[in-house]
């Protein structure tokens, strides 16, 4: 059994070989009656400049002047322990942020002898952690400035949509009209090359109004508001090849569609992305007896990929970057009409969606279009 003469010596040298922790004794009254080399370490007193004197001297002139020490000691004296955190003051007035711990020291009659402190310095966590909520603090900011701009944006973006809808239909519908009427009037004097002319004005403006429409439609596709629900992938398949119905008459198509499940997402912006992919594998297969056009679905843990494969003309892998990009085209407008728009419309809804978008073909090979949707609640309203 260790002697109570041990017992206090081992006790004196744990508190004094202690360096981390400032750990010290007040009176009854708050005087410093015991000072350990961690106190000293961190404090900035010598044992002979701070035994004597109130534990007050560690607080800042405001903590003193609301009381704080004076209820440090009494919340202790009433309850037995008392906990405290804030900016202290060293020897050299410079602060340091504290977390410790005041107990109550009692005689075995209950009368109280004094307090004993124990206390940390944790002023580099806090001040990382300031760090922390300041940097976040600039975050939220230069969010808040972000989405303004964004939203400015927005707002140009709703103007420059109203102006190509108005401004820009006005002056095609003088060039169609004014076609018509030369083609209604002047028809007969005119030879064979001045009619190519006039055909050719007539589409090039019919081909800008189908321009003018995608456009409309892309902008409004990034900015309507997301109705995200449970809905079937096969019900969506299946309308949007009645919706290109119009494309498949005097073709012979096989269709190959696999099973299907169902996703989260908007039904309608959905069905906008479908039936932009299958237009655009109808388009490519053209000159195929049969065009075979296949849909299926692979799901892992966190998505479902779906994909639209088709036997068409393919597309070059190095140009693969090119295929989702606004006017983006890797074949001739004579060739395959089109506004360029279509696969960027499927990039920006799947966006959307939080979801991916990518492609692989080989020439003369066919082509194989991909999107995923997640499983879980990631995309943007």
């Amino acid at each position: 059994m260790i002697e109570a003469v041990d017992r206090d010596r081992l006790y004196r040298l744990l508190v004094e070989q202690v360096n981390e922790y400032a750990i010290f004794a007040l009176d009854a009254r708050g005087t410093v009656i015991t000072w350990n080399p961690g106190a000293e370490r961190f404090k900035g007193y010598a044992p002979d400049e701070i035994i004597g004197r109130n534990f007050s001297v560690f607080y800042t002139p405001e903590d003193i002047a609301a009381g704080v020490p004076k209820r440090l000691l009494h919340d202790a004296a009433e309850t037995g322990k008392a906990s405290a955190e804030g900016w202290r003051v060293r020897k050299d007035g410079s602060r340091f942020w504290t977390r410790g711990v005041v107990t109550a020291l009692r005689d075995e009659t209950g009368r109280l002898q004094g307090f004993a402190k124990i206390a940390h310095d944790q002023t580099q966590e806090k001040e990382s952690a300031e760090k922390i909520l300041q940097l976040n603090e600039t975050l939220e900011k230069r969010v808040a400035e972000r989405t303004s701009q964004l939203q400015a944006a927005n707002e140009e973006l709703e103007a420059f949509s109203f102006s190509v809808s108005h401004d820009l239909r006005s002056p095609l519908r003088h060039i169609a009209g004014y076609v018509e009427i030369l083609r209604a009037e002047a028809s007969a004097n005119l030879d064979e090359t001045s009619q190519r002319h006039l055909k050719t004005i007539a589409d090039a403006a019919q081909h800008m109004g189908d321009l003018i429409d995608a456009l409309l439609a892309f902008s409004r596709m990034g900015r309507g508001e997301m109705q995200k629900k449970r809905v079937s992938l096969g019900a969506i398949v299946k309308q949007s090849i009645s919706e290109v119905g119009e494309q498949t008459r005097a073709r012979n198509i096989e269709w190959k569609i696999g099973p299907l499940p169902e996703v989260r997402a908007d039904a309608f912006m959905l069905r906008q992305a479908m039936v932009n992919l299958l237009t655009n594998a109808l388009k490519y297969t053209r000159n195929r007896n049969p065009a075979i056009i296949e849909v299926g679905a692979e799901e892992n843990p966190d998505e479902v990929a779906v994909y639209v494969r088709d036997n068409g003309v393919g597309f070059d892998m190095q140009y693969v970057d090119k295929l989702f990009g606004v006017f983006q085209r890797l074949h001739r407008v004579s060739d395959f009409e089109g506004t360029g728009i279509g696969l960027a419309n499927v990039r920006r809804v799947i966006h959307r969606h939080g979801g991916r978008t990518w492609a692989q073909g080989k020439l003369d090979k066919g082509a194989t279009f991909y999107f995923s949707l997640p499983k879980t609640t990631k995309g943007t309203r």
